[in-house]
């Protein structure tokens, strides 16, 4: 969702509810998974972002709030890997020459882990904070 409640001030909100399970899963060798969850399927997402033009200067503000939900690395649903919540935020300069963005993303610092796709063991290491400016232009 996207509302513009002002001509300064947009939000956008997004959100994932699930309850998903296998209904039937019965692996190689006979174990059944059934009524486990999928691996690497949270039952819950949440973003909430928000973004203010000021009227006197070419600048922008924004800020972003991520939530995702736990989730599991394998069909067996052993190892857990906890939800995590994330902060960013930017200010973009509209420019003559185009639009220059500073971001910091993960700005506590949070320490989470992500989905490897590998063995149900591996996880990588969410971002850490982070900085970057990026230049867009349009032709």
């Amino acid at each position: 969702m996207s509302a513009a409640l002002t001509d300064q001030l947009r939000v956008d909100a997004g959100a994932a509810l699930l309850e998903s399970r296998f209904d039937t899963l019965i692996e190689a060798g006979g174990v059944d998974r059934s009524g486990n969850r999928p691996p690497n399927v949270p039952e819950q997402m949440f973003d909430l972002s928000a973004y203010y033009s000021l009227r006197a200067a070419p600048l922008t503000f924004g800020a972003t709030v991520r939530h995702d939900g736990d989730f599991y690395t394998s069909n067996a649903n052993t190892y857990r890997v906890a939800a995590r919540t994330t902060l960013d935020a930017q200010v973009s300069w509209r420019a003559p020459f185009g639009r220059l963005t500073l971001r910091g993303r993960n700005l506590f610092n949070t320490l989470y882990a992500d989905w490897s796709g590998y063995g149900a063991t591996q996880v990588y290491l969410g971002a850490p904070r982070s900085f970057d400016l990026t230049l867009t232009r349009s032709f």
